[in-house]
């Protein structure tokens, strides 16, 4: 009697345990389908989003036409494809043949500035299917897959925290229905800001010309120190003059500048309208009532009060 009692003990044990393992098995499977699910979810809306953006063409009207050769070139060729991998690292932004300017909006990749190590996914700094526009900066590589350049990137903001967004990353927002562009000229609306941003260029000096239109105080930021992918700075510097214009340096070490010590560069910027005050920063730290800065990281934000009303 024992003895059967304990072996109809153990085949209960056995039998519980059986159960037990099944149970766990299809809990785990019930997760990995639910997984799967919700990641095939998640992709599938990316992908949605993704080809909304490509699908968008641009509806804009400027008072600015190309001209006769012009109206069959598309400077947005050669600036999609899926990540930077397939694509031309085209720019649609202004230059000119030969030209020490390639004045073009840097864009931030659509899934967030933190998703690859790069703050552009474009090597040249502008990716089709992004929906965000850091800034328009002055220099860049086109073509060779290799970051470089980025420099004196212009952000034009509005409201007391125009500088605080973009250190934080929060950028503007645009539509390619809002966005034109042929040789020699660029514009996009950033509706939410009510700014229309154009931009052209001689051989030397980008052209930038901003219509706010709002009732929120304008801002025009200059990061002195910007960069396109994860090129560094160094040996930075801002003066703001008596007459208003702005000069300063940077170094930047890019995939190929890196190689042989950076590349430092210069740039004087004026504008048609003074500004009412001004502020530097380097990193997060903010100096306000200085006319000169020295920092390997930095930039200035440029206020323009009473310029709406």
């Amino acid at each position: 009697m024992r003895f059967r009692d304990w072996q109809h003990g153990s085949v209960y044990l056995k039998n519980k345990t059986a159960d037990m393992t099944r149970k766990i098995l299809k809990y785990i499977l019930y997760i990995l389908l639910s997984a799967a699910a919700l990641v095939s979810i998640t992709v599938f809306a990316v992908y949605i989003g993704y080809q909304h953006t490509l699908s968008t063409l641009g509806e804009m009207k400027v008072a600015f036409q190309p001209g006769e050769l012009g109206k069959w070139v598309n400077p947005f060729i050669g600036t999609g494809g899926f990540r930077a991998y397939t694509s031309g690292d085209n720019i649609p932004g202004a230059t000119l043949p030969f030209s020490m300017v390639r004045l073009s909006p840097d864009s931030r990749f659509f899934l967030g500035r933190n998703f690859f190590d790069e703050s552009t996914v474009g090597s040249a700094g502008y990716y089709y299917a992004d929906n965000h526009i850091m800034g328009f900066s002055h220099t860049r590589l086109i073509g060779t897959g290799a970051w470089d350049g980025g420099h004196f990137r212009v952000t034009p903001s509005v409201g007391e925290k125009s500088l605080h967004n973009y250190n934080e990353g929060k950028y503007n927002r645009f539509s390619h229905k809002n966005e034109i562009a042929f040789p020699g000229y660029y514009a996009v609306w950033f509706h939410k800001q009510n700014i229309l941003a154009e931009l052209t260029t001689t051989e030397r000096v980008g052209v930038h010309r901003y219509t706010f239109s709002g009732k929120k105080t304008p801002h025009i930021l200059i990061d002195v120190s910007s960069s396109l992918g994860k090129g560094r700075t160094a040996e930075g510097e801002v003066h703001v003059l008596e007459s208003g214009e702005i000069t300063g340096a940077i170094r930047t070490f890019g995939n190929f500048t890196s190689r042989y010590g950076g590349l430092k560069v210069y740039f004087a910027a004026r504008f048609s309208r003074a500004f009412t005050s001004h502020t530097l920063w380097s990193a997060n730290r903010i100096f306000e009532n200085i006319t000169d800065l020295i920092a390997d990281t930095l930039g200035i934000d440029c206020s323009f009060e009473g310029l709406t009303e």
